[in-house]
């Protein structure tokens, strides 16, 4: 199954932050020894204009012969109930969620993984094809993530108002879209927070009622996560 769509954005002049490494471009990079526990340290930005939000996000990676492992707390998210979408591969980008974009290999591509988990325990797998370098066309092909090994699990916490859990990634499946058996990835991990009380099951966010909080900030004029030249840089070593 593919899903068509079109994407517009506008996107401003490079800022230079990094941390967890030194990609000598400003993106920031992990390096992530095997078998270890790995906190990222930069916090989260705005994906308008990079400022970082408010809104705290707690990101843990580590890997094996087997899977990578993103373990994650989201914090300061009051409306943590009012998330609807419940089955795999339903439009939870619409709706609070964690996204991650990977592909294999030191450079952008314009094929990569998108991984999304929402605080029901949803998850949305599929391959990306966004032609940033050519001619701007995107499609995205749905993955059953269950068939394609995807661990998940979450558990959330209103009173306290925040969701935690993790994704246990194949590395099988990250070995795209070039030759696989690379160490090096291009990686970007996104949040979604609803700001605003929701009345309806089918409300959407939005620009204004959301906060688009970004690992890399794309550092676009309207909120923007497909943007594979501002990922930052993933090192299995």
């Amino acid at each position: 199954m593919k899903v068509l769509l079109s994407i517009l954005f506008v996107c401003l002049p490079l800022n230079v932050f990094s941390q967890n490494g030194n990609s000598g471009s400003g993106l920031p990079v992990i390096e992530l020894p095997k078998f270890q526990t790995v906190k990222l340290e930069q916090p989260f930005r705005h994906a308008v204009g990079g400022n970082p939000v408010h809104e705290r996000t707690n990101i843990w990676m580590r890997y094996d012969e087997i899977y990578l492992e993103i373990h994650f707390d989201c914090l300061d998210n009051p409306f943590v109930n009012q998330n609807f979408y419940t089955e795999n591969n339903s439009p939870l980008f619409h709706q609070e969620v964690l996204e991650v974009f990977i592909n294999n290999g030191n450079q952008p591509q314009e094929q990569y993984i998108e991984i999304q988990i929402n605080p029901n325990n949803a998850v949305f797998l599929a391959k990306i094809n966004f032609g940033f370098k050519s001619d701007s066309a995107y499609s995205a092909e749905l993955i059953n993530p269950v068939f394609a090994g995807i661990i998940s699990s979450v558990v959330k916490d209103a009173p306290n108002e925040k969701w935690s859990g993790f994704l246990k990634i194949p590395l099988q499946l990250i070995q795209y879209p070039i030759q696989p058996n690379e160490d090096r990835f291009r990686i970007n991990i996104f949040r979604i927070i609803s700001k605003e009380n929701q009345t309806s099951k089918d409300w959407r966010c939005t620009e204004k009622n959301a906060t688009f909080a970004c690992w890399s900030s794309p550092l676009c004029t309207k909120p923007q996560f497909h943007k594979p030249d501002r990922f930052g840089f993933l090192i299995l070593k």
